[in-house]
């Protein structure tokens, strides 16, 4: 019983270091990680003998040592360099590196495609001048978004730590990872739809359809732009808030009906996709079959779906946040 209860008490003594070091650079992670473990083990040795010590007793000490949160703004003085103050600036590099990085990738590979694929002579200034103007805005949507962030000053480091709910690294490193592939994949899909739509085509009876109609898509790109950068906005609040409280709740909430209004403007005021692949999908079904239905109204189809989607995300955050507030209710009884 004594070696679970101890078990248990190392368990939390590494989520608590790992909370602390989670997002620092790797050049003071380590450093910093031995420092708290020593401290933390001479504490131990100081007060109790022969291992003779209860989780609540480890709880304490590391209510002590501080919230964990404001730990690390005190070992990364780099949080008090940046108009993004803490806890938020180290969040703040670790996304701008992901959505830079995946603009450009994106622009390369639209550029590669427009090259090999539609023949298109490569204009070095142009792919310049692309590259500078998505990277900008790029980097004024990040900065705009943390900024807004900090000012509404969303629930992390001011919350009661709960020793029990630390994060376990394994769990949030593939949580992170996630939002990172997401975030990654939104920024290619949007380049790709604005810089080279053609290449979402499907072949059907061996020949080639485009799935979007691409005057369409160059004239009605605001709606598909405000819906990527929803979703991204969403993708990087997760990234550093695990927790469904009454803020980060109404933001999600928020995003899913923006992006529905921005989705549902764009499908029923815009053809949006090509009516030769919508005629090309129908001869493939008898008339009056389910298929054929779906194919004839493909684009009503597709605004169901993603509101559908939608309406299930915002009942998992309603659901999210039932819990977790039934939760706070049953820690204050005990």
């Amino acid at each position: 019983m004594k070696n679970k209860e101890n078990k248990k008490a190392e368990d939390i003594i590494e989520r608590y270091i790992y909370t602390v070091t989670k997002s620092m650079p790797d050049k003071i992670k380590e450093d910093v990680s031995n420092e708290i473990r020593t401290l933390i083990d001479d504490i131990i040795k100081e007060r109790f003998s022969n291992s003779d010590y209860k989780i609540n007793d480890i709880k304490n000490i590391l209510t002590e040592i501080g919230n964990p949160y404001e730990l690390a703004c005190k070992y990364d003085t780099n949080y008090n360099k940046s108009l993004i103050g803490y806890p938020y600036y180290i969040y703040y590099k670790l996304v701008l590196k992901i959505v830079l990085s995946s603009t450009l990738l994106g622009i390369v590979v639209s550029s590669i495609f427009n090259i090999f694929i539609n023949n298109e002579a490569f204009n070095l200034i142009n792919t310049a001048s692309d590259i500078f103007t998505a990277l900008l805005l790029a980097f004024s949507f990040v900065t705009l978004i943390f900024v807004f962030i900090s000012n509404k000053n969303i629930d992390i480091s001011s919350i009661t730590v709960d020793f029990d709910n630390l994060p376990k690294p394994i769990n949030k490193k593939r949580s992170l990872y996630n939002s990172i592939i997401k975030i990654y994949a939104a920024i290619i899909f949007l380049s790709l739809l604005f810089l080279s739509p053609n290449i979402f085509s499907i072949k059907i009876n061996n020949e080639y359809f485009a799935f979007f109609n691409i005057d369409i898509i160059k004239n009605s790109f605001l709606f598909p732009l405000i819906f990527i950068l929803m979703l991204i906005s969403r993708e990087i609040i997760k990234m550093f808030s695990n927790t469904y409280n009454k803020k980060t709740s109404i933001l999600f909430i928020g995003i899913d009906i923006v992006s529905a209004i921005a989705s549902s403007l764009w499908l029923l005021s815009y053809n949006v996709i090509n009516i030769n692949f919508i005629n090309a999908l129908t001869k493939l079904e008898s008339a009056n079959s389910l298929a054929f239905n779906i194919f004839n109204n493909f684009q009503l189809f597709c605004l169901i779906c993603i509101l559908f989607a939608l309406f299930l995300d915002s009942i998992y955050v309603l659901l999210k946040l039932k819990n977790n507030l039934a939760y706070k209710r049953y820690i204050c009884k005990v």
